[in-house]
C-alpha cells in the first residue's frame, strides 16, 4: 500500500510539473523592411500563417491568439514598420519551433503576389521567446 501511495504521489508531482510548463508565451515581431506595403494572411482556419514543434503539425498563429482580434490580412506598413503580439503556445517554452508567414506584397513589382516566410529558416527551428521576422522583398525596384 504504501508503494502504492508513494507511485501515486510521484505521478502528481510529474503531473503538475508539466502542467506548470504546459504554456509558452512567445513575442512574435514581423518587421517589413521593404519599401512597399505588406499584408500577412493570419486565418485561424488555416495554417499559412502557422507555427509547428520540430515533428509536429502546423498550427495557425491567430489559434495561439496571435492578433487574432485583427482581421484576416494584417497591414504592415514599409520602411520598417512592425506588427507584433504574443502568440500563446500549447508547449513548454522547452519545445522547439518553426514559424511560417504567409504575406503579400502591395505595390512594386510583386504587387499583388504571395510569398512564405520560415524562421529560423526552412529547416531550422528556435526555442527563442522573443522572435523578429524580417520581410524585405516588397520594394520599388
Amino acid at each position: 500500500m504504501k508503494a502504492f501511495a508513494l507511485t501515486a504521489l510521484i505521478f502528481a508531482s510529474l503531473f503538475a510539473a508539466q502542467q506548470a510548463e504546459a504554456n509558452c508565451a512567445i513575442l512574435l515581431r514581423i518587421r517589413n523592411t521593404g519599401s512597399k506595403s505588406l499584408y500577412i494572411y493570419n486565418n485561424p482556419n488555416d495554417e499559412r500563417t502557422a507555427v509547428k514543434n520540430v515533428n509536429g503539425y502546423w498550427r495557425s498563429l491567430a489559434k495561439g491568439d496571435w492578433l487574432d482580434h485583427e482581421t484576416v490580412k494584417l497591414y504592415v506598413s514599409p520602411g520598417g514598420g512592425i506588427t507584433e503580439d504574443i502568440y500563446m503556445a500549447d508547449f513548454s517554452c522547452n519545445y522547439s519551433r518553426r514559424y511560417r508567414i504567409n504575406y503579400k506584397c502591395i505595390g512594386g513589382p510583386n504587387n499583388e503576389k504571395w510569398f512564405t516566410q520560415y524562421y529560423p529558416s526552412l529547416n531550422g527551428s528556435t526555442t527563442a521567446k522573443q522572435i523578429e521576422v524580417q520581410i524585405g522583398n516588397c520594394t520599388a525596384e
